[in-house]
């Protein structure tokens, strides 16, 4: 029996067998745990790690003790206080460097050096890898950071280290003295300490497109560039290269950290790897008193500090204080600006539980990433909800990944038969594919009994909202919802602290009513948290601070809630005033904010948060602030990435200036950027035209493309939105599918999706598509796979949206505009597919890509003659005249060949009837038969092209003659479009996907009678 379904099984059986509760909704007393534990729950004590309850589940959830640290817990080690759902980091801070499919370097050592400055921590984790390959490698460093955490420093040491002594590995520097690294910024110690590494570089944050063009250019030198990029989530992965063979290679990551404090404790966790590893923990008095570490005692203390040090191997560090601040404060020593960074929290009362609706959805995620997110916790908590809310007489779930289906058509009874339909349904739950909520959203309005005029339903949002298929963009989302929405929906939301919660999508959705709760509370409080009196906040203002910026939106609290923001410190005396309503009674809230710099961490904290609720607004005209903030406070993500070059020059030619712009910083006043956004955006959500504008603008100015934009220009006037709108394949939930385990291996999903029946079962073959975009959602290469996939299927909805985000991430590689004029004439949307060929044929692109012009006006002249046989358009009629002029009128056979993996060299062969080989060592046959130049970069394409074809068969075969040399393994896929009397009406293509897996496989495509 699957794990997955054993812990639901356990899980059930175990809520079944709880005593019943009485219906008074009363909150549980705060000395008791919880007595319906899912399976996968655990207690914990003082930070000491127990085995799982379930065998080899790494990333469980525990029960941690909250409250104050007193004497006797120091004594005794024990907490007998309230228990709240914590989960285990054992996912976290897992460093591997993979050079291959399945191939890694080995982890050798690990230093750890921590600094805690109140709320806020940074983290520098140095690490020590050995390649023992034979040959020279590029990396993929993949980095998983902890929840609230982003990165903030990345150095590599290029030079590597052979160890004389070949039995005696090679370690990092020791531990420092505390006062060593105390308030210190870690470039200025690193450069002060010595190693047998030699010099670090170090990475700065670049826009995306931009540091990605040029960490790929100077890898084709072989000289020394890494890059970290957003993966995803809170994933980083970064790119280093070269690794020499047999050497021992340092790589420094550090991040801070936003700790989430309880009943004024917070709690810092690290998961040290399975080898030996030196750690550090230094915090800083100014913030905290009492504390306490799981695996060691204080080393030193003074009135500045307390640390902590200890030598440990696959254990989970846990630091505890008492906080005396909510707030740090710290001043940026080049702009002079004190910035303030903490937690505000309204406290209010509300004794009773307000009626709510008597009807209840449950929005149920059954994705890939909840078979790590613990799936059975959100069971656990729609089973509490029932239960505790008796009031709620009717309820649904709709289970929802890449398609969404109801539990059963129509309103279920809250009962005991209810809930034994929910238990049965998610005893056989299959967790697979990625999360589409814009679908499962739809999927609410189309649905007529539910979809009933002014009627008041509460919905339940069970998933940390990763949303990761379809259309990303959640304000877009929610403006096609609001369009169709007829009922009335109050949404709560759930940060259980499973991993990294999308709050900017729990914003969207409470702004229809609602609220969203954190894993701080009990699960019974939890429960019945959405029935407390809120409080409605009308204004936000300070006195001696400015610039005042929350975390999210802030329009209702509930009790207990806290607020995230950040501000510039002006005055002796500073205070945050929160003014609102509960009913109809009138509160104001004040609290006063610590003016006195201590630390350093408040800066950076503060450009954090302006960068990702910036971020969030997905407005164009907000980038160039955007990337201000990012590069002056060194913080990656959507966009923005960490680049590392080989020397000043080389930054220099890609237009990289390393100089930060303090002054732009220090003039925007970010809380009227916010409120003065440009009511653009609105029109770009509403209109599938304007949103495309907005790209084309974009690429416009982008100084990695060039284009002549004429052609362009005047086909876009001819457009419209009808043009750009199409609907996606709807999709049928499948219950019953096939239940193997999940894999963290994208190539298992690939093998699976190419063993379903598509036309037959298009959920499930959906389902494991895009796993692989759930596993892999911002590596272009494995977009790409999905995207052929999809093509090849015929599913071109979905590949639009894939090879979009291509796009947005590779504007400066031509080969996906002409993979999204392939899906749009796929979904016969004609126009658009030659807006796509016009953008390619209209670009200088760079060498490696030479051969792809000539190819794509091919193509395009074959949409122009299907678009001139509707319209008499003279843009078209026109267009048509020219390319045809340009390109070859008349081939019998045509076969062109593209791959998806950058670097690698694939080779086409085709064997003509008379048994010769045409390919790169014979390019031009006796017959007539020529093969385009070799393309050993790049995509491709290759193509092979005869005019006049004699009878017999034509044997079509692709040879992977080379995957990147700088990795060991890499899957790559082929798109071979074959198109017979090419450059005639009577033109015919068919396309064939195939994966190759090994080099110089050779592999056969298809046989061609003439």
């Amino acid at each position: 029996m699957p794990l997955r379904i054993l812990v639901v099984i356990i899980c059930s059986f175990m809520m079944s067998c709880s005593t019943e509760k009485s219906a008074d909704l009363q909150l549980t007393n705060s000395k008791r745990i919880v007595d319906a534990q899912p399976l996968g729950l655990r207690l914990f004590d003082n930070g000491e790690e127990e085995d799982s309850l379930v065998e080899g589940d790494g990333d469980s959830i525990e029960l941690e003790s909250d409250g104050k640290i007193t004497e006797k817990d120091k004594e005794t080690g024990q907490k007998q206080d309230a228990k709240k759902w914590v989960r285990n980091k054992k996912d976290t801070n897992v460093a591997q460097v993979r050079v291959g499919n399945d191939e890694f370097l080995e982890l050798k050592s690990v230093r750890t050096l921590v600094s805690v400055e109140g709320i806020r921590t940074r983290t520098v984790v140095d690490h020590v890898f050995h390649n023992s390959y034979e040959r020279t490698l590029e990396g993929d460093f993949r980095y998983k950071l902890p929840d609230n955490a982003s990165i903030c420093y990345f150095a590599f040491y290029p030079e590597g280290f052979v160890s004389k002594d070949s039995d005696k590995e090679v370690a990092l520097p020791s531990l420092p003295t505390a006062a060593q690294i105390h308030r210190k910024k870690i470039e200025d110690y690193f450069a002060e300490e010595e190693s047998n590494f030699g010099k670090a570089k170090i990475a700065h944050a670049v826009p995306r497109q931009k540091a990605l063009q040029a960490y790929e250019a100077v890898v084709r030198r072989g000289v020394d560039p890494a890059l970290v990029e957003w993966a995803g989530g809170n994933v980083f992965i970064t790119r280093v290269f070269p690794l020499q063979a047999n050497q021992y290679y340092r790589i420094v990551i550090g991040y801070e950290q936003t700790l989430i404090d309880v009943e004024d404790v917070i709690t810092y966790q690290f998961s040290c790897a399975d080898v030996d590893s030196d750690f550090m923990l230094v915090a800083d008095k100014s913030y905290i008193e009492s504390s306490q570490m799981n695996v060691a005692t204080p080393a030193s203390e003074s009135d500045e500090f307390v640390s902590y040090q200890t030598r440990v191997r696959n254990k989970n560090v846990v630091f505890r204080a008492n906080l005396t601040q909510k707030f740090i404060t710290s001043q940026d020593e080049k702009q002079g600006i004190t910035y303030s960074y903490g937690y505000v929290s309204p406290q209010f009362s509300s004794p009773q539980y307000n009626s709510r609706s008597k009807r209840a959805i449950f929005l149920l995620d059954t994705s890939l990433s909840q078979e790590k997110q613990e799936f059975g916790m959100y069971v656990a908590l729609l089973e509490k909800i029932l239960e505790r809310n008796r009031d709620i007489e009717e309820f649904n779930v709709l289970f929802f990944d890449v398609s969404s289906g109801w539990l059963q058509d129509g309103w279920i009874a809250n009962s005991p038969v209810g809930l034994a339909l929910f238990r049965d349904k998610t005893q056989v739950m299959h967790l697979e594919g990625a999360t589409d909520v814009t679908q499962a959203l739809q999927h609410m309005v189309d649905t007529p009994w539910l979809n009933e005029q002014n009627a008041n339903v509460d919905v339940f949002f069970l998933s940390n909202g990763q949303h990761n298929w379809g259309e990303l963009s959640l304000r877009k989302s929610m403006a096609k919802f609001r369009q169709k929405l007829q009922f009335s929906p109050h949404f709560f939301c759930y940060n259980l602290g499973l991993g990294t919660a999308n709050t900017v999508l729990f914003d969207l959705l409470n702004e229809f009513g609602g609220g969203s709760f954190s894993s701080t509370m009990q699960l019974d409080e939890l429960a019945v948290a959405h029935r407390r009196s809120t409080l409605f906040v009308e204004n936000i203002y300070g006195e001696g601070i400015s610039d005042l910026v929350t975390a999210g939106s802030v329009k209702v609290l509930y009790p207990g809630q806290r607020i995230l923001l950040a501000g510039k410190i002006t005055g002796n005396e500073a205070r945050i005033t929160i003014t609102g309503r509960i009913g109809t009674q009138r509160k104001s809230f004040v609290f006063t904010v610590p003016t006195k710099s201590s630390g350093s961490l408040a800066p950076r904290a503060f450009g954090e948060l302006v960068v990702r609720k910036m971020e969030s607004l997905e407005d164009p005209a907000l980038e160039e602030t955007i990337v201000a903030y990012a590069r002056y406070f060194s913080i990656p993500g959507k966009t923005c990435s960490l680049l590392m070059l080989e020397s000043q020059e080389d930054y220099q030619e890609f237009n990289v200036n390393l100089q930060k712009d303090s002054q732009k910083i220090e003039n925007t006043m970010v809380k009227q950027v916010l409120e003065n956004i440009d009511a653009s955006l609105e029109k770009s959500i509403s209109s599938p035209k304007n949103s495309f504008m907005y790209f084309w603008e974009t690429l416009k100015d982008n100084e990695l493309v060039k284009l002549n934009p004429q052609n362009v220009e005047e086909l876009l006037s001819l457009l419209d939105d009808t043009h750009f709108t199409f609907s996606p394949q709807k999709l049928r939930y499948d219950f019953s599918s096939q239940k193997e385990g999940a894999s963290e291996n994208f190539l298992f999903y690939i093998k699976k999706a190419q063993s379903y029946d598509a036309k037959r079962n298009l959920s499930g073959y959906l389902r494991a598509v895009s796993s692989i975009v759930e596993l892999k959602s911002q590596e272009s290469s494995a977009l790409r796979v999905a995207g052929y996939l999809l093509l090849k299927e015929q599913v071109a909805s979905h590949a639009v949206s894939i090879f979009t985000r291509v796009r947005d991430k590779r504007p400066f590689e031509p080969q996906v505009y002409r993979d999204l004029a392939k899906s749009y004439a796929a979904l016969e949307k004609y126009h658009i597919a030659a807006l796509y060929y016009e953008i390619l044929i209209s670009g200088t692109w760079n060498e490696r890509f030479r051969q792809i012009n000539s190819i794509a006006q091919e193509e395009y002249a074959h949409i122009l003659r299907k678009i001139t046989q509707e319209t008499r358009e003279s843009f078209f009629q026109k267009r048509l005249q020219s390319i045809a002029e340009k390109t070859t009128q008349h081939n019998d056979i045509t076969v062109t060949i593209t791959w998806t993996t950058n670097d690698t060299d694939v080779d086409l062969w085709v064997i003509e009837p008379s048994g010769e080989k045409c390919y790169y060592e014979n390019k031009n046959t006796r017959s007539g038969g020529q093969i385009s130049d070799d393309v050993t970069q790049g995509y491709g394409p290759e193509r092979y092209a005869l005019k006049k074809a004699a009878a017999g068969e034509y044997k079509i075969k692709v040879n992977y003659f080379r995957s990147n040399e700088a990795r060991i393994s890499d899957i790559t896929f082929v798109e071979t479009t074959i198109t017979t009397h090419s450059g005639s009406r009577d033109a015919r293509t068919r396309s064939f996907y195939t994966m190759l897996t090994s080099s110089k496989e050779e592999t056969h495509i298809d046989t061609l009678k003439w």
